[in-house]
């Protein structure tokens, strides 16, 4: 099963019941990230997380890049990487791209690397670099799908230390 489009990752719920917030940096020139992705302060300027990022993430973007040609031209609009908003995302693998990963109760409580899809530009949570102390940066806290589903769903927070206050 592959990674669609769809499974962008989104922000779900709040530990104290209210809206998520939704926050603006400027961000820097040539942005052309999709609705869904880390984001990373680069310089002051918001730009999209490399592969397995693990530091300085400012949240996860709601609405796709401006790409423009200058830095601050455009303003990046991201839910914030903080404790008390957990996100929803799939389980994928870099490492078998074309085979699925289907979701094990031993998979809750484990720390993940946040991945980019070479073929859809989506990104999920990367089986190859789960627990990973050196590339991980957040953890699945439940499943929003049954055991077994092939790339399931799973909510998640940001691990303590990987984001920065925004």
């Amino acid at each position: 099963m592959a990674i669609y489009s769809i499974d962008y990752i989104k922000p779900s719920r709040m530990d104290h019941g209210l809206a998520h917030p939704i926050r603006k940096w400027p961000e820097k020139a040539s942005q052309t990230y999709k609705k869904g992705a880390p984001l990373v302060n680069s310089g002051g300027y918001a730009k999209e997380a490399s592969n397995a990022a693990h530091a300085n993430i400012l949240g996860i973007a709601v609405k796709d890049g401006g790409n423009t040609s200058s830095n601050g031209t455009s303003s990046a609009q991201f839910v914030p990487a903080i404790p008390t908003i957990e996100f929803v995302g799939v389980i994928g693998s870099h490492a078998a791209s074309s085979a699925a990963k289907s979701l094990a109760a031993s998979h809750r409580g484990l720390q993940w690397a946040l991945y980019k899809s070479i073929s859809t530009s989506v990104w999920y949570l990367d089986y190859a670099y789960k627990s990973s102390t050196a590339s991980h940066a957040v953890v699945v806290t439940d499943f929003k799908e049954p055991v077994s589903t092939a790339n399931g769903e799973v909510y998640f927070k940001f691990t303590e230390g990987v984001a920065i206050t925004a």
